[in-house]
């Protein structure tokens, strides 16, 4: 409910509303077998009427594919949190999916 209100507010000011999503560590390794970040975030912003939704998951999944130490790629060490390499990925996708 409190995202449905973000949106609303974002409507009346005209602006646009963008829901991004992104994986932790844990939900490439495993996948979304019991709960699925992706179908969450995609019922979210048809329930909020979002501009776009911004599923990162696919390049992130590149990267867990292309690398065999995956996570040392994105992500500090044994924590959940993207390291500089990650927060630039994450930057660009962002980017390329709000003004390209």
């Amino acid at each position: 409910n409190n995202v449905k209100s973000i949106s609303n507010i974002s409507k009346k000011i005209n602006s646009e509303f963008y829901i991004v999503i992104y994986p932790w560590p844990e939900t490439l390794e495993y996948g979304e077998k019991y709960f699925s970040w992706q179908k969450f975030g995609e019922d979210l912003c048809q329930y909020t009427d979002c501009t776009k939704l911004i599923n990162s998951f696919p390049r992130f999944n590149e990267i867990k594919n292309k690398f065999q130490y995956w996570k040392k790629e994105i992500y500090i060490l044994e924590d959940i949190h993207f390291n500089e390499k990650g927060h630039r990925l994450l930057s660009e996708i962002i980017y390329n999916e709000s003004f390209k």
